[in-house]
This record gives C-alpha cells, sequence and structure tokens, in this order.
C-alpha cells in the first residue's frame, strides 16, 4: 500500500489555526472561571466574618443558618509557559508544488526576535522559496516596554531592512507616549514604511469588549 501523501501547506496552516482557537477558548474559559472563583472567595470571605462577629445571630429571616458560598473548581490549563505549537509542516521533497503556493505573495505580518539575524535570515530564505517576494517585518514592543526599548526594537528593525531585501519595515510607539508622534516621523525619514500598534491589544478587548 501506498504511504499517504504529507499535508499541504495549506493542510498545515488549517491545523495550526484550529489548535490555536482551541487553546484560545481554554484560556479564555478559564479567565472566566477563575473571575468567578475570585468573586466566590470573596463573598466566603465577607461570610466568615459575619459568622465570627454575629457568631449564631447571623440567621436568614426564616431563622435558618445560610450555607456559605461554594469555591467553584477551575478546569484544567496546560502548564505556565505552554501554548500551542505549530505542527512539522512536512511537505514534497523538492519544496512547493502547486500554483498557490508557487505564486507570488507578500506577506504581511512577520515578526523576528530583535538582534536575531541569523533567525531573520533563515526567515528571508524560507519566504524565497515559498514566492514569498516581501514581507511586512513588524517592531512588536512588550506591554512593559519603555520608550528606549521601543527605540531599540524600531531601530533593529530598520537596521535589518536597510540591509536586507524584501523588507518593509513597521515601526511601533507606546500610544499614550507624548513623543510617539516624534519618533514615528523620524523613522519614516529613516525608512519606515508604516505603524504597528498593539495597545496593547488584550486590555483594547476588555475594554472596547471585542471578545
Amino acid at each position: 500500500r501506498e504511504a499517504a501523501p504529507p499535508p499541504s501547506v495549506n493542510q498545515n496552516i488549517k491545523r495550526t489555526q484550529l489548535r490555536v482557537l482551541e487553546h484560545v477558548r481554554q484560556r479564555r474559559e478559564y479567565q472566566r472561571a477563575k473571575e468567578a472563583r475570585k468573586k466566590a472567595a470573596r463573598e466566603l470571605q465577607v461570610f466568615r466574618a459575619r459568622q465570627s462577629v454575629l457568631g449564631l445571630s447571623n440567621t436568614a429571616d426564616d431563622g435558618s443558618t445560610p450555607a456559605p458560598p461554594i469555591l467553584p473548581d477551575l478546569p484544567p490549563l496546560p502548564e505556565p509557559g505552554t501554548r500551542a505549537r505549530l505542527p512539522p509542516l512536512q511537505v514534497q521533497k523538492g519544496g512547493p508544488t502547486s500554483a498557490c503556493e508557487l505564486a507570488p505573495k507578500i506577506d504581511f505580518h512577520q515578526h523576528c526576535t530583535p538582534g536575531d539575524e541569523e533567525g531573520l535570515v533563515q526567515l528571508l530564505a524560507a519566504n524565497k522559496i515559498w514566492g514569498v517576494e516581501a514581507c511586512v517585518l513588524l517592531s512588536l514592543r512588550l506591554p512593559r516596554s519603555s520608550r528606549q526599548d521601543v527605540r531599540s526594537r524600531n531601530d533593529w528593525v530598520l537596521e535589518m531592512a536597510a540591509k536586507h531585501e524584501g523588507i518593509l519595515p513597521f515601526v511601533t510607539v507606546i500610544e499614550d507616549d507624548d513623543l510617539a508622534p516624534r519618533m514615528f516621523a523620524e523613522c519614516l525619514e529613516r525608512g519606515a514604511r508604516g505603524l504597528k500598534l498593539i495597545g496593547w491589544h488584550s486590555n483594547y478587548i476588555k475594554k472596547f469588549d471585542y471578545d
């Protein structure tokens, strides 16, 4: 019997999307249960305090003693630091074969760890194999990044874009930083092609109820 052909690139992408979505669903379910448990814990603390102070007089109107709140169980969650991982990409020997995989493309959302030029070179090589003629390399700040840290991250993206072909550099700013407009203007003068706003995004999701 012939061995089943390896999954195509599109199949791998679909599997990855499903795994990531499932991880996000589990995380949200856990966070909701965690909030419910915190609320129940506060109610239990109040109940015990009333019992301690009022003793037997802490009774309902019908004379019965109310039952203490019950702390709900939390659903299982992967160990800290674990997350959905990309499945191994298996392709036929020789690289891409279909017209779609060979067609010229632009990847408008790519990241690379600042300072990891070796990793960036590997990323650009993979882009070339799969017909990605240009990529938008995004500078990404962390939730607690300082202005100096953001500037350093932007500098690296701009330097890599000047050094390597096929990179469209997008920089970032701290949105409520008074000097953010000036920083962005300086980056535009140095070759930045766009701006990445992160927010930080989970806070925006909660604030505007995008969940």
